[in-house]
């Protein structure tokens, strides 16, 4: 045990100073839809990064790709919602109005970004072509409120369907929203909420190999990765988290450069981080 400590040790002050841990978290905050009685002129540019003006026909395919354009070029994302736009905030409804829109580039500023899956086996989900809906969720835990963007594909096209807005406790997953609020913000609670030991996987850029072992729960604090606090997101490819005590939390990068995973399991109620992957 205390050589694969020993070993694992000299492996994460390499990998965490090029993973997760590396990248600090923007936070910028994608603006809010504007409401049918309220039109402000859209300065945007046609997209925020260098992209092409129009968007492959591939874009379609894996709804990450149709994202990817959708949150960078403005022209695109108008072309992509089904105006006028149900907006729903606090169950009362609304309309938007293709004139009253502004370019709203959602998570696609940020530098991270998180996705919440139910199960290990649900991580691949993200990578079915056959999906037809999915729900981008943006969480403010201080605020304790979500802005939940729909989406369904239609004649093989992604399109933007709804808003919904609301608070934490009308979420499925409210309990965890709750529980992770107070783990990445209290270091005691977060000490009171880990396994006595942990699965721990990286990466050894030297031999190029992925290396496992298990830490003690005590030593949380020195291989934990930077992992965000007031702000996260969610990516919903259909995952049921009401039939799951599991939850997987990916934090990644738009550019896939960097990611980390943290697995949390419920067991009489309460939550716990059972493994951190690292690679």
């Amino acid at each position: 045990m205390r050589c694969i400590l020993a070993l694992l040790a000299c492996l994460i002050a390499g990998c965490l100073a090029t993973g997760c841990g590396s990248e600090k978290k923007a936070e910028v905050t994608a603006e809010d839809s504007v409401t049918t009685d309220t039109v402000a002129p859209d300065t945007t540019p046609d997209s925020i990064a260098p992209i092409s003006e129009e968007p492959p026909a591939a874009a379609d395919g894996l709804f990450d790709d149709f994202a990817y354009n959708f949150m960078r070029n403005k022209r695109f994302q108008k072309e992509r919602i089904a105006f006028p736009l149900t907006h729903v905030v606090d169950g009362k409804t609304s309309k938007i109005e293709k004139a009253s829109w502004r370019f709203d580039p959602i998570y696609g500023r940020q530098e991270s970004y998180t996705m919440i899956f139910d199960s290990e086996k649900s991580l691949d989900s993200e990578k079915n072509t056959g999906l037809t809906h999915v729900t981008v969720e943006m969480i403010d835990l201080q605020k304790e409120r979500i802005k939940q963007y729909v989406f369904n594909k239609t004649q093989g096209k992604w399109m933007l369907t709804a808003i919904d807005e609301h608070n934490t406790g009308d979420n499925v997953n409210a309990d965890f929203y709750d529980f992770y609020k107070k783990f990445s913000q209290d270091t005691d609670f977060q000490n009171s909420h880990v396994d006595q030991t942990i699965s721990f996987t990286t990466y050894d850029y030297d031999d190029f190999q992925k290396m496992e072992g298990i830490i003690d729960g005590a030593q949380w604090q020195d291989f934990k990765p930077d992992i965000p606090q007031a702000k996260i997101t969610n990516i919903n490819y259909g995952q049921d988290y009401q039939k799951s005590d599991c939850r997987v939390m990916v934090i990644t990068s738009p550019s896939a450069g960097m990611s980390c995973t943290l697995t949390f399991k419920r067991r009489a109620g309460v939550w716990r981080l059972t493994a951190i992957d690292n690679v």
